[in-house]
């Protein structure tokens, strides 16, 4: 018989419309009798809002079982694929090679981006089963070649084997990446459902219960032996590195509402930041959720650090209680600092820092214990989050909505200016003075407002005294700029005035500015031009413009 017509196949919504031209020639009616080839062109078949062209079928049915292969040329996937499936046996017997070419995620709708995203692999599969739960086998994956625009990552082969042992099922994974071991009962299809059941004992606002209780047990441990992870995180966490080997293990019992994970990396860099002898622990017990995590060193540059954190948390009763703890006994830095969120009022989210010490080069900061941060889905307001040491005060308040009237402040109060001289050691550049102001936004839901009014104090910069003064920014959205105007002064009249624009958003030509400066000591150059001139005496005045 010859046919050419479009039908809906309408079995599975990601289906569509298809179009195919066939020569079909058999005989019988019934699965057992069977016997029928195919062999033609499916001009065009909708799947997942994309239209694939041009695949080339050709096949037997006989018996209750298929063997043939098809390709597919289509402008966004090259596809090979030959095999049979045995539907005469329960379980279904299942073998086939694929070899898929060029595969363009983003074209085919199975990434939502325009950059490029494709993926290469050969597929060798040799299983039994009728459905994904109940499926055995092998899965082999090999010359897996992941795309992203230019960069070509080369995932090499991963291998999976699943056994089933009286239902006792075993999923083994090996590649270069990991190997993984997965033990126990377990329907893929249940077990999200079954982790939000668990997690409903514990946030009930943020995970619902499903109601049926006929669902399949699950009750597995699992272990994972990272082995070399540079390929993913260059891939989807760029600047990021795990340093291997690390591990991840546990094991949950839904049924017993029992569940536990541990994870211990030795060096985790995220850009240059590094968190050294990193753990993370979760385990359920007493009625609660516990979270700990802990690294021996946070590397947030190279002078900065943060030695001997510790992170704990417990859940339950839709509130989770926290600790963050941190101790650098060589450096003087500490930290305590306790709170709870609450998601008991969902759709809001209430966060509260208690009473926290936070110790920095031997001053003792204070969070006030009368703070409030409330989240919801169209608002933030922050009250009275203040970090207080002595006459220094940094305080957080107001609020970001939809409303264009409302505003976020950030306020200053006699801030020591030396507080900032361990981010800028690297620059060599020592402070001394204070400041004082505040800083708002807006709006940042359409077009965000910013604006800051400060007032520096007696602003010493490398033993150089620059003096006090305004300082205001002003943000221009419509041009996406940084207005920046102020005059510091010295008992003996102005000393520097500066004016001009900064644009975030632009790699170059990002700043435009002018200033003035009188009687700027020569030697306070030196720092900055690194060698290339020294001894420098005398003073200078000049008006300067700076750009790039």
């Amino acid at each position: 018989q010859h046919s050419q017509h479009p039908y809906n196949y309408c079995h599975e919504k990601m289906f569509g419309k298809i179009t195919l031209d066939a020569n079909v020639d058999g005989k019988g009616l019934k699965a057992e009798n069977m016997n029928t080839s195919v062999n033609g062109i499916i001009k065009k078949i909708q799947f997942n809002d994309y239209a694939y062209q041009n695949i080339k079928v050709e096949g037997n049915l006989a018996k209750g079982i298929f063997d043939g292969n098809f390709n597919i040329k289509d402008e966004n996937i090259t596809l090979d694929f030959a095999g049979n499936v045995n539907f005469s046996k329960s379980p279904m017997l299942i073998n086939f090679t694929a070899d898929i070419a060029n595969a363009n995620l983003s074209g085919l709708g199975f990434v939502k981006n325009n950059k490029y995203t494709g993926i290469s692999a050969k597929v060798n599969v040799d299983c039994k089963g009728n459905n994904p739960d109940d499926m055995t086998g092998k899965i082999f994956l090999t010359n897996i070649i992941y795309r992203h625009e230019k960069k070509i990552f080369d995932f090499k082969d991963v291998r999976f084997f699943v056994d089933d042992n009286a239902g006792n099922k075993t999923i083994n994974l090996s590649s270069a990446i990991a190997d993984a071991q997965l033990v126990g009962k377990f329907k893929s299809t249940d077990v999200f459902s079954s982790f939000s059941d668990f997690l409903h004992n514990y946030l009930p606002a943020l995970f619902s219960q499903v109601k049926d209780k006929k669902k399949y047990r699950q009750e597995f441990t699992y272990n994972i032996q990272l082995k070399n992870m540079d390929v993913v995180t260059d891939a989807f966490l760029p600047g990021t590195k795990i340093t291997c080997p690390s591990s991840v293990s546990g094991k949950f019992d839904g049924q017993k509402n029992n569940f536990s994970f541990d994870a211990s990396f030795p060096l985790i860099t995220i850009n240059k930041h590094k968190l050294n002898k990193c753990n993370i622990n979760i385990s359920s017990e007493n009625n609660a959720l516990s979270f700990s995590a802990s690294s021996k060193r946070f590397q947030v540059s190279d002078s900065i650090q943060l030695d001997n954190i510790h992170f704990d948390s417990h859940a339950c009763h839709d509130t989770i209680g926290f600790n963050l703890k941190w101790n650098n006994a060589s450096q003087h830095y500490k930290g305590n600092v306790p709170g709870y969120i609450a998601f008991s009022e969902k759709p809001k989210t209430k966060i509260k820092f208690l009473t926290s010490e936070i110790t920095i080069a031997d001053s003792l900061w204070q969070i006030n214990p009368a703070n409030e941060l409330v989240i919801d889905s169209s608002f933030i307001a922050v009250r009275n989050l203040a970090f207080v040491c002595g006459k220094q005060q940094v305080r957080i308040e107001g609020n970001i909505s939809k409303e264009k009237e409302e505003r976020m402040y950030l306020i200053l109060s006699s801030f020591a200016l030396p507080n900032f001289n361990p981010l800028l050691k690297d620059a060599g550049i020592i402070l001394q003075g204070t400041i004082s102001g505040n800083t708002s936004v807006a709006n940042i839901y359409d077009k965000p407002v910013f604006g800051s009014n400060s007032n520096v104090q007696n602003m010493i910069l490398n033993s150089e005294e620059i003096g006090s003064g305004p300082v205001v920014c002003i943000y221009d959205r419509e041009r996406d700029m940084i207005n920046i105007n102020g005059k510091l002064t010295k008992k003996e009249g102005d000393n520097i005035k500066f004016s001009g624009d900064y644009f975030p958003s632009r790699d170059t030509n990002s700043i435009a500015m002018e200033t003035e400066i009188h009687n700027f000591h020569l030697n306070f150059f030196e720092p900055f031009l690194k060698g290339d001139f020294t001894n420098l005496k005398g003073n200078a005045s000049a008006m300067l413009k700076i750009g790039g």
